[in-house]
């Protein structure tokens, strides 16, 4: 069964035009994040990808040795076409831009780089959150359009969700406080990710895990 699956998998990337390297390959183990921490080791792996549905998504991020991404199993279009990255300068904002980089780079996409300031900030505070923005649109392929806009807004999480109707993927970087944080991990995390709109990422810098 587990086999049969994994060919559909790659019968389907195949059909979506990718014709690099592939295998695929079924592994058991005592737990999830010894079996993906090994498996990730022993292909020198800089990307892993899990499902939001993962067991113990946190507990796994953490025994990876590499670079994660959680995608929400709802399918990118290929008329995707527009690219949410809201971001708070935290750890896992320059991932990404990258992440979001290279699917707009694949869609012919293009990438909107949002902050949501919560509370009242001086003018000095603003432009310093202005120049993480524009530092971080410096990230993202050359190639690819990238708009940045900071919103005023207590609520982030709504504002996240508000905006999100707005475009075709949401990709997060894994927030390490704040109040997003108590959605980005644990059971509020399947709130967040069922509120925003369409194919939601979350992504966690193996560096800061």
């Amino acid at each position: 069964m587990a086999k049969h699956r994994l060919s559909h998998v790659v019968e389907t990337i195949r059909e979506r035009g990718y014709d690099g390297p592939l295998s695929a390959v079924v592994r058991s183990g005592r737990t999830l994040d010894s079996i993906l921490s090994t498996s990730a080791a022993e292909y020198d792996a800089d990307f892993v990808v899990l499902t939001s549905e993962t067991p113990s998504l946190t507990d796994v991020v953490e025994s990876i040795g590499c670079d994660v991404v959680s995608v929400r199993p709802d399918p990118l279009s290929d008329r995707t076409r527009a690219i949410l990255v809201p971001v708070a300068g935290g750890p896992h904002s320059r991932l990404a831009v990258r992440v979001g980089s290279a699917l707009a780079r694949h869609y012919g996409a293009w990438i909107e780089l949002l902050h949501v300031i919560e509370s009242e900030t001086s003018s000095e505070e603003r432009a310093e959150r202005e120049n993480i923005l524009a530092n971080l649109a410096k990230t993202a392929d050359s190639s690819v359009e990238v708009d940045t806009r900071i919103l005023d807004d207590a609520n982030v999480v709504d504002t996240i969700v508000e905006e999100s109707e707005f475009y075709d993927c949401t990709i997060i970087g894994a927030p390490t406080s704040g109040r997003l944080a108590r959605f980005a991990f644990g059971s509020k995390s399947e709130a967040l990710q069922a509120a925003v709109s369409g194919p939601v990422l979350t992504v966690w810098d193996r560096s800061h895990h």
